[in-house]
């Protein structure tokens, strides 16, 4: 088996890790169990260049269990968790990932993967897409998935340009996963932490006060971010902007926190 990793002894280290994020992966846990009985993907190569982290480690063992081969590479050097790597290769999946590797390094894993002539990749950024339609047009891919917004615009840009010959599936353009999921529950916490970052202010002992929009039909949003008030005012206040974010976008629900 080929693989190009940095440390094969912290495999130990990285199956810790993988099992520990899969206890916390139930739906994957419920397709892996589907996938052993109905093996969808038997006979198929699956190239995948995404983050090498411990939840796509779980991802790469799910396809395998549908019958699958899998391969991968990163789709971020920065993000690569070199342990989790070295557990992936003990269990047979190839792996061409080193954490802070160069450019130069970075296309040569890619093009290591699109050795193997897979028939469905996964990708996260376009990279791998844009290889398989530049330097590496001999490979024959019957589909793809992309993860991100700026993957799915280069994609797009080479629709537009009809040099795009891969059915792709835009993963991100699902409403209910970005527009719910990611932008109400990550963004929205990532751009609160980041702002208290970098001005060095904790959040514990102080109040704050965020207002904005989220999703396509954007409504504004007040919640106070502060310890549960101790008199009985300020409580009732809290109380009502608490009720007011949890329905700023139903009105009957707003009424309702009057």
């Amino acid at each position: 088996m080929n693989y190009d990793i940095a440390q094969p002894d912290l495999a130990e280290d990285g199956a810790r890790r993988v099992e520990w994020a899969g206890r916390r992966m139930p739906v994957l846990k419920t397709v892996r169990e589907r996938f052993l009985e109905e093996r969808p993907l038997e006979g198929h190569v699956v190239a995948a260049c995404l983050h090498v982290t411990a939840e796509t480690a779980n991802l790469m063992f799910a396809l395998r269990d549908g019958g699958a081969e899998p391969i991968l590479c990163a789709s971020n050097p920065l993000s690569t968790q070199d342990d989790v790597a070295a557990a992936l290769v003990a269990e047979g999946i190839p792996v061409f990932a080193i954490r802070g590797e160069d450019d130069d390094t970075y296309y040569k894993h890619i093009n290591a993967v699109l050795d193997h002539a897979p028939a469905v990749t996964m990708d996260d950024g376009a990279d791998l897409a844009t290889v398989l339609h530049t330097d590496r047009r001999d490979i024959q891919v019957i589909g793809s998935t992309e993860e991100t917004t700026t993957g799915v615009i280069r994609l797009k840009a080479m629709a537009a340009d009809g040099t795009l010959r891969v059915p792709v599936v835009a993963v991100n353009d699902s409403a209910p996963r970005r527009h719910r999921h990611r932008n109400h529950r990550r963004e929205r916490h990532q751009r609160s932490r980041k702002a208290r970052k970098s001005v060095g202010v904790a959040r514990a002992p102080r109040s704050a006060r965020a207002a904005g929009g989220f999703g396509p039909r954007s409504h504004a949003r007040v919640r106070e971010c502060s310890r549960r008030p101790r008199s009985a005012r300020r409580r009732r206040q809290h109380e009502r902007r608490r009720c007011e974010w949890d329905n700023a976008s139903d009105l009957r629900g707003l009424r309702r926190c009057r």
